[in-house]
């Protein structure tokens, strides 16, 4: 193939990637979901206003994205502004990945990397939610970057070091995630400055760490500034591991709930497989063969499989919670590592047959066939949002009736971005009432008495009205006049039955109960 040819294949496939993954970003759109994207906008607004309300709360401590993504987001009045912008942020990571691959490997190296960021099934899902992990899978490569440009490049390597640093406070201001990546960082500095003595490694680090520092100062005192708490992110993450989240009774059950972690990610094999595996095996491809940037490999090893079976905390056995968009930041790390790899057989043994460009269509196809099919598979039911939507239907047909329709506090707040302003304020909040009055009413899924037991439901009831829980209690034996699923409108009775349990905790059928005639 001559040399123009070539870049003609490349300039194709690299513009289909782009384009193609940017088309799959809004052909599985997810838009609000009735989640954790509620609360950030909710917090966000309250940036905006200049306070944060109420205790601590674990989604009022990401600053950064409620500055970048948030206040903007508020600004449009619309949750899908936000999932634009979050599209926007998964792009330019995809991108971020290509252009740090252009430099350090093979064009068709290059093009692994960025296929996989581009296809993999969690970036296409989650891309379009407004959360904070696709602006953490960014800032966190990009302080891995910085810290292999601090240690190739000694005459500007005190440049490199304070980007690094000032990347690592600003992903870390995103979520807390990003600290994960600090003993890494300052580890390959203190091994990879090899040209210079143990002394001023020494110096490089802390001049990383210093630099992490004054972000963190500069977060701490707009944390005082809107909620007189300098230490509120450590407050609130403190807060919701240390009260929802139960401790492992020894070693033994730790190292289990590890391992089921780790098994449960494996079995979606389309959507987690191809990172974790591929990653992985590119990861040794690059610590046999590419040593300057085992480093930047080691990082992002180190942080994935933290996230599957480490501790949130120093003292206790806590397993952290694990979601497949948690994974988010390790994406680009494996992608990188894969490409790399590739370009190091490549070099390894080269010849006339090019093995690195033989596999990189293969490749290609392989991580779009996963990423379609794992997207596919739950599109449109990311977390709550089935029962969400149910919801907003059940209301929709029942705003004809006249009659009032009363929902829980939770139900009021997620509902507020699926419904038409003037039809979401004639919702009535039914958490302070002492007694039911005539009307519909509709429960979130998780304030059922059957769902009591879970500590985080526990934490929901103490903060609303005490007197919630016999409240709910009672409509849950009033007549059915609507339940509807994703699929089908249904009548009857509610009952914790065996077959309505699964349903119930799933989050997806939303269930009308009447009061009065």
């Amino acid at each position: 193939m001559s040399s123009q040819d070539s870049q003609r294949r490349t300039a194709a496939i690299f513009w289909s990637l782009l384009i193609g993954g940017l088309a799959l970003r809004l052909i599985f759109f997810a838009g609000p979901i009735g989640s954790d994207d509620s609360n950030y906008y909710m917090y966000s607004e309250q940036l905006l206003n200049g306070r944060l309300e109420g205790s601590a709360h674990h989604h009022a401590s990401r600053m950064l994205f409620m500055l970048l993504l948030g206040i903007p987001t508020v600004l449009s009045h619309s949750l899908y502004t936000g999932c634009m912008l979050s599209i926007a942020v998964s792009i330019a990571g995809g991108l971020l990945v290509y252009a740090f691959m252009r430099r350090h490997a093979s064009m068709n190296a290059a093009l692994v990397a960025f296929g996989m960021v581009m296809l993999s099934g969690t970036s296409i899902l989650y891309a379009s939610v407004f959360v904070p992990d696709n602006l953490t899978a960014v800032l966190m490569p990009g302080a891995a970057m910085a810290i292999f440009h601090a240690i190739e490049t000694p005459r500007r390597r005190g440049v490199w070091l304070i980007g690094a640093g000032v990347l690592t406070g600003l992903a870390y201001s995103s979520k807390d995630t990003a600290l994960l990546m600090l003993p890494p960082l300052v580890l390959w500095i203190l091994i990879g400055m090899r040209d210079v003595g143990l002394l001023r490694r020494l110096q490089a680090a802390a001049l990383y760490g210093l630099a992490m520092l004054a972000v963190y100062l500069a977060e701490g005192a707009a944390y005082w500034w809107v909620a007189d708490d300098f230490f509120y992110r450590s407050h609130a993450l403190t807060q919701v591991h240390n009260r929802t989240i139960e401790a492992s009774a020894g070693a033994l059950e730790f190292a289990k709930a590890g391992y089921w972690a780790l098994l449960t990610l494996l079995v979606d094999w389309a959507r987690n497989g191809p990172m974790l595996v591929l990653g992985a095996l590119g990861a040794l491809g690059v610590l046999l063969w590419n040593r300057p940037l085992a480093g930047f490999v080691l990082t992002g090893l180190f942080v994935t499989l933290y996230l599957i079976v480490g501790s949130s905390s120093l003292t206790r056995l806590v397993h952290l919670p694990i979601q497949d968009r948690y994974l988010l930041p390790c994406i680009p790390f494996a992608a990188i590592a894969l490409g790399l790899a590739l370009d190091a057989v490549g070099r390894r043994w080269p010849g006339r047959f090019d093995i690195t460009g033989a596999a990189t269509i293969p490749l290609l196809i392989a991580l779009l066939a996963t990423g379609v099919k794992s997207a596919a598979a739950e599109a449109g039911s990311i977390t709550f949002a089935d029962y969400y939507r149910n919801a907003a239907d059940a209301i929709r047909i029942l705003s004809a009736n006249g009659r009032p329709i009363h929902v829980d506090s939770v139900l009021h707040h997620h509902l507020r971005h699926m419904l038409p302003p003037e039809l979401h304020r004639q919702l009535v909040v039914f958490d302070e009432m002492p007694s039911l009055a005539p009307g519909y009413y509709m429960i979130v899924p998780m304030l059922l008495p059957e769902s009591h037991a879970s500590k985080e439901t526990q934490m929901q009831l103490e903060r609303m009205s005490p007197a919630l829980p016999a409240l709910i209690a009672s409509i849950v034996t009033q007549p059915v006049v609507m339940r509807i699923t994703t699929s089908h409108f249904d009548a009857g009775r509610y009952s914790a039955t065996a077959r309505d349990q699964p349903l119930m905790r799933a989050y997806k059928a939303a269930i009308v109960h009447a009061v009065g005639p």
